[in-house]
C-alpha cells in the first residue's frame, strides 16, 4: 500500500473515530433531580453597583457515568434586581451566565445559551423580577467523582444599549447542582486509566494504553527491557486525544507510574554490574500525526534515576539521590505498522543518557556511572497497544502489546 493511500485511510479512520467520540452514547434516560440555587451577584449598573439575586432552577441527572454526557432539562433563570438600578420602563433583558462542570480542581466549560428575559411590569417600590428559560446542552464528565455545575460571571444586556457586568458576591456559593459520577470503565480496566490532567482551554477525550519495549545503552552495547510484562508489568500510559486541528491529530501522553528496569551489564567490558533504573515523566509528552502525510512523531522528557546497583554481586551504597543531571529528551517516529495513535504500533527513536549526580554515600560514584553509560545514540524501541477510552468497551480493558525485537 502506498504511503499516500495509507494516509488517506488513516484520515477516514480518524474522522470516523472522532465522529463516534462526539456522539452521545445510547443509554437509558437518567433519573432526574430537581435543583434550585439562589445565587448572589454584584452588578455594575449605570446607576451604581447593586446586589442582584440570580436563581437557577431546573432538572439535572440524578447520577452520571464518566465519559457519558450529562443532559440537564430546560433551565429557568430568574433575576431579582433593585428597582433603582433599572430605568422606569424596563425593556427585555438578556443574560449570559458562564457555567462549568467542576470535578476536583478540573473545570470543563459548559456553553449555556443566552437567556432572554421578557420585559416585566415595574412595581412602584421593591425589586423587579425578570424570568426566562432555555434548553441547555449536555456536558461530559471526564472522570468519576462528584461533578458540580458551577456558575461564573454574568453579563446582562438591558435593551439594546446598556451592558452590565456581574460577578458572584465574594464568599457566596456558586454551586447549582451536584451529580455523583461513577466510573465507566469495563471490568479489568486499571483504575488509573484516563486519570490525566486536562487543560480546560484544550479539551479532549481521555483513555489509556499499555506500552512495552527495549532501550539500549550505546556505551555498553547492550539493551534493557522496559517494564517487562512477565515481571514488573507493562507500562500504563494515560492519553488525551484532541480533535483534529490544522491537519494534525495531537495526543498528549503521560505514564501513570515510573518505568523500572533491572539489567546486568559488563561495565567497561569486564565488570558484571546489575542496576535498577527508574524513569519518570515530569510533564506530558506529545504524539503528533500529520493527517496529510501519515508521518507520526513522539516527543517527551524522562527523568532517570538509579535506585540500586551492585558489582560482582556486592551492593553499592548509591544513596537515594542518584539521578541524571537533566531530563533525557525522547524522540521517536512511528514504524510502518503505526498509522493511528488510537490503534498503536511500533515506535523507534533515540535519546541521550545525561551525566549523573548525587550518586554514592561516603564517596562520589557519579563519575563512574556517567563514564559507563552517559552519552548520545541510545536506541529506543517501543510497542504501543490500542487506546482504551472508558466507557467505550471496544478496547477496554487495554491490551498488552507483544514485545518485538
Amino acid at each position: 500500500m502506498t504511503r499516500n493511500r495509507q494516509g488517506a485511510l488513516v484520515l477516514v479512520l480518524l474522522l470516523a473515530l472522532t465522529a463516534v467520540a462526539a456522539e452521545p452514547l445510547a443509554r437509558r434516560p437518567a433519573r432526574a433531580q430537581a435543583a434550585e440555587a439562589d445565587l448572589s451577584y454584584a452588578c455594575a449598573f449605570s446607576s451604581g453597583r447593586a446586589k442582584t439575586g440570580v436563581t437557577v432552577s431546573g432538572t439535572f441527572p440524578d447520577t452520571g457515568t464518566a465519559g457519558q454526557p450529562l443532559a440537564p432539562g430546560r433551565i429557568t433563570l430568574t433575576l431579582t434586581v433593585p428597582r433603582a438600578a433599572l430605568p422606569d420602563a424596563v425593556p427585555a433583558v438578556t443574560a449570559d451566565l458562564a457555567m462549568s462542570l467542576v470535578q476536583g480542581t478540573a473545570a470543563t466549560p459548559v456553553d449555556w445559551p443566552v437567556f432572554t428575559l421578557p420585559a416585566a411590569p415595574v412595581p412602584e417600590s421593591g425589586d423587579v423580577t425578570l424570568t426566562g428559560s432555555a434548553a441547555v446542552p449536555p456536558v461530559t464528565p471526564p472522570a468519576e467523582g462528584s461533578a458540580v455545575f458551577t456558575a461564573g460571571a454574568l453579563k446582562l444586556a438591558v435593551g439594546e444599549a446598556v451592558e452590565v457586568s456581574c460577578a458572584p458576591e465574594p464568599g457566596t456559593a456558586t454551586a447549582v447542582a451536584t451529580i455523583p459520577v461513577a466510573s465507566g470503565a469495563a471490568p479489568g480496566t486499571p483504575p488509573e486509566c484516563g486519570k490525566i490532567a486536562i487543560d480546560p482551554a484544550d479539551p479532549g477525550n481521555t483513555g489509556c494504553a499499555y506500552m512495552t519495549g527495549f532501550a539500549n545503552v550505546a556505551k555498553l552495547g547492550a539493551a534493557t527491557l522496559l517494564n517487562d510484562p512477565a515481571s514488573a508489568g507493562p507500562a500504563l500510559t494515560n492519553v488525551i486525544v484532541h480533535p483534529p486541528k490544522a491537519g494534525h491529530l495531537l495526543v498528549d501522553f503521560q505514564f501513570a507510574s515510573p518505568l523500572r528496569a533491572r539489567s546486568t551489564f559488563l561495565v567497561f567490558g569486564f565488570m558484571p554490574t546489575t542496576a535498577v533504573i527508574e524513569m519518570s515523566q515530569p510533564e506530558k509528552g506529545l504524539v503528533d500525526l500529520s493527517i496529510a502525510t501519515g508521518k507520526l512523531t513522539v516527543t517527551g522528557e524522562m527523568e532517570i534515576r538509579i535506585t540500586e546497583a551492585s558489582i560482582n554481586g556486592t551492593p553499592l551504597d548509591i544513596g537515594p539521590r542518584c539521578r541524571g543531571r537533566t531530563p533525557a529528551k525522547i524522540e521517536a517516529v512511528g514504524g510502518e505498522d503505526y498509522g493511528n495513535p488510537l490503534v498503536g504500533g511500533s515506535l523507534n527513536g533515540s535519546f541521550a543518557i545525561p551525566e549523573f549526580i548525587g550518586c554514592g554515600v561516603g564517596e562520589d560514584l557519579s563519575r563512574i556511572f556517567s563514564g559507563a553509560v552517559s552519552g548520545p545514540g541510545n536506541l529506543l524501541k517501543l510497542v504501543q497497544g490500542p487506546v482504551c477510552a472508558p466507557p467505550d468497551p471496544g478496547e477496554c480493558p487495554p491490551k498488552v502489546p507483544e514485545l518485538r525485537r
